[in-house]
């Protein structure tokens, strides 16, 4: 009788230090990451260091101090420094990278052909700084023997603003540096991680080798690939992911997850003009799921179906929320561009009196990276992220 006294307490205490260490942080677990981008010589606590936040009103950050940021990532950079840049009106930014150039630093920049007029890139090419510039108008065979398409520069975009130093370290927002852009939201992150940085690396290492979405083979196909076959990353508090264009397939991952929902769609965006992504909404919104929409602007397209949309003006950014009402764990998902539609070209057919639509990719180099919930450790990335969406909905008329 004594013994099983003696084995019930041991068993007891036991349970007691078990539930005593849950409640504690994991001895091991590293500090969360603020975005710190001076350069790690020694060995850090944890490979992928990674931290999301939004900027402008209600976020974070102010887009001056991911200015002051950049810059820092810029000085400290001992190697390399690679820059994709949609919108570049910073000339801190550009003084920086110049400055780097001077010292020895291996500089290589890339933008949209269409932003060439922006204060940044007309102060580093007077410098005698090289720019990569693509996504301009296009003409090309999109069906074998019919007539020549033509498409504006506007069809085709170069939306990534990210600056990559060392290959180890990445600043990468919605919306870059634009003129007066201080009180639009924007979402973005800090991260100190090879793998990361590596991939989104190899995205740059195509543009600046002149492979944008709109370089063609002899037909039809873009010749730009994603060739990232690494989509996960652990983080100190979670996981993260990454996915790079050209634009279609990144709208099919969106859409592939709004039909995955298990309770609530919340989408803010600068622009939702793609009618089966807006198809997967009203599925989901006529089968009882939360689903809420606040644009920039009125919708070009029409939404019906669609009754919970707002608008935001300040939004600069493009985020769906998917969940987060338990028991279902939350995702949130932040690309840089809008919800764009492929955009059609038109051919008429023997006998055909009006010409008929075929659709076409818009010609969008772009990213997405994706912040999971963490329902046991409750994580500042996916929060940063997720209470700005509602912000974003609730201020919109």
């Amino acid at each position: 009788m004594m013994k099983s006294i003696n084995h019930f307490v041991c068993f007891a205490v036991l349970l007691l230090t078990l539930v005593q260490a849950s409640c504690d942080s994991y001895p091991n677990q590293p500090d969360a990451f603020e975005g710190s981008v001076w350069p790690t010589h020694t060995a850090v606590d944890y490979f992928n260091r990674f931290h999301a936040f939004t900027v402008g009103n209600d976020g974070l950050y102010t887009l001056d101090e991911m200015e002051r940021r950049t810059v820092e990532l810029i000085v400290n950079a001992e190697n390399t420094i690679d820059v994709a840049l949609e919108y570049f009106e910073s000339e801190r930014i550009a003084d920086a990278l110049i400055a780097a150039a001077a010292r020895g630093v291996s500089v290589k920049i890339v933008g949209d052909v269409d932003r060439r007029g922006q204060s940044g890139f007309r102060r580093i090419e007077s410098a005698g700084l090289d720019v990569v510039y693509g996504d301009g108008e296009i003409t090309w065979q999109a069906v074998f023997g019919r007539d020549l398409v033509y498409r504006q520069g506007e069809d085709n975009l170069m939306t990534h603003n990210f600056v990559i130093a060392d290959r180890l370290r990445i600043v990468n927002l919605t919306g870059g540096f634009p003129l007066d852009g201080g009180e639009s939201i924007q979402a973005g992150f800090i991260a100190a991680s090879e793998d990361l940085v590596k991939d989104f690396g190899d995205c740059f290492d195509q543009l600046h080798g002149g492979i944008f979405s709109t370089a063609q083979t002899f037909f039809d196909d873009s010749v730009s690939a994603d060739n990232n076959n690494r989509t996960s990353y652990a983080i100190e508090d979670g996981v993260m992911e990454a996915y790079f264009g050209p634009q279609e397939r990144l709208v099919k991952e969106v859409i592939d997850r709004i039909y995955s929902a298990r309770s609530s769609v919340r989408i803010a965006t600068i622009d939702l003009r793609n009618r089966e992504m807006a198809r997967a909404l009203r599925y989901k919104a006529a089968s009882g799921f939360t689903v809420e929409i606040v644009l920039a602007n009125e919708s070009v397209i029409p939404l019906p179906g669609l009754d919970d949309i707002r608008i935001n003006p300040n939004i600069d950014l493009t985020m769906i929320s998917i969940d987060g009402d338990a028991p279902n764990p939350g995702t949130v998902m932040v690309l840089s561009m809008p919800l764009f539609e492929a955009v059609p070209y038109y051919f008429e057919d023997a006998g055909e009196e009006t010409p008929l639509p075929q659709p076409s990719d818009r010609f969008t180099d772009a990213n997405m990276w994706v912040v999971e919930q963490n329902v046991i450790n409750p994580n500042d990335d996916y929060r940063n992220l997720a209470t700005v969406a509602d912000a974003l909905y609730a201020d919109g008329e």
